[in-house]
């Protein structure tokens, strides 16, 4: 049995645990559109200051992203 003892499954409070499954939500969508996940997330985080309306999140999503291009 591994030393955790299942700490993994606890937070510190209600929006620790909102966050985290966000977060596992979109790496789990990423993984299965074969995308990098890390990648991924790194690319639509730095993009969140330049979010124009919130309808541009539509386009962030795994099966419509396109990463930034350099």
């Amino acid at each position: 049995m591994g030393g955790g003892r299942k700490n993994w499954l606890f937070f510190g409070n209600a929006g620790g645990g909102k966050t985290a499954s966000i977060l596992m939500t979109m790496t789990s969508s990423a993984h299965r559109h074969g995308l990098n996940e890390f990648e991924y997330l790194c690319d639509i985080l730095s993009r969140l200051s330049d979010l124009g309306s919130e309808s541009a999140i539509r386009d962030w999503l795994p099966d419509r992203w396109q990463p930034r291009k350099p």
